[in-house]
């Protein structure tokens, strides 16, 4: 990782563009995982993949960025734009460099917006999601969060379930007649009790769950001889996440602005914005 010291290198700024809203940045640029193929059978170590799996599938989670506070039903429709700041454990560049790979990282982070969205569809109960397709990446989430207690007076609690879906394509080579495609595939599900307490235009809440990932490096060998598709599976795994976070709407205008902090014991500790509205 040529110009970036290793004070800085563990920190990757992702986010998400959907519906054409995006700056001029692909996402290959951001995530070119084209040097991993140098070293194939290190790449497709066992000790390899589990780790780069979970990475992945924590990095990218779906961050509803939402108090425990129901949206309501009186249009109860909210959407921003979402900027975040996710750390990358050293473990991870470890673990590869010990196979002979690295991951590389471009010099300058570069800012990619992602659409979140949710929607009310009663008095206790709140859908969401996001997405984003470009150019072979496939990653979008939903999330659906149900209001335990919600008193005129103190604390509003609630439950949550979110599910993360990551495809993201590695590369390929070529090796005689054969090409050799291969691709990465994670789903990480996170369950979270919510509390929070609603004031004139702010919203303070905490949160606390636990991250479990799924998935595999999926290897698409086409050709012959022996053309097929063979997935080596991660073990599973994850991290308690426990966040703290405040959402700030003006009365009367529709903005919002939420702020969110996250710390996991993965190493995936984050810090993330949601600019929006919300009606």
């Amino acid at each position: 990782m040529v110009g970036i010291s290793k004070k800085y290198r563990p920190f990757v700024l992702i986010g998400c563009v959907i519906l054409g809203c995006c700056i001029p940045v692909s996402a290959a640029s951001v995530l070119s995982l084209d040097n991993l193929l140098n070293n194939l059978p290190g790449l497709l170590a066992k000790e390899v993949v589990s780790p780069l799996v979970r990475t992945f599938g924590l990095v990218f989670n779906h961050r509803p960025m939402e108090p425990a506070t129901p949206l309501g039903t009186q249009f109860g429709f909210d959407l921003g734009v979402e900027f975040h700041l996710v750390q990358i454990p050293n473990e991870l560049f470890d673990e590869l460099q010990g196979y002979g790979l690295d991951l590389p990282f471009i010099p300058d982070l570069p800012s990619i917006r992602e659409l979140n969205f949710h929607k009310g569809i009663s008095n206790s109960v709140d859908v969401g999601g996001a997405i984003l397709s470009y150019q072979g990446y496939l990653i979008w989430g939903i999330d659906l969060k149900i209001v335990l207690s919600h008193p005129e007076e103190g604390p509003t609690w609630a439950i949550r379930l979110s599910r993360n879906s990551v495809h993201l394509p590695v590369g390929n080579l070529s090796i005689l007649d054969r090409t050799i495609d291969v691709s990465l595939d994670a789903v990480t599900w996170t369950p979270m009790l919510l509390v929070s307490k609603k004031l004139e235009f702010a919203d303070p809440y905490l949160g606390l769950g636990y991250q479990y990932v799924t998935g595999g490096l999926n290897v698409n060998i086409t050709g012959d001889p022996l053309p097929g598709i063979d997935s080596i599976a991660a073990d599973p795994g994850g991290g308690v996440l426990a966040l703290i976070g405040l959402s700030l709407k003006p009365p009367n205008i529709g903005l919002r602005v939420t702020l969110e902090g996250a710390y996991s014991s993965a190493g995936t500790h984050s810090l993330g914005t949601k600019v929006g509205f919300s009606f």
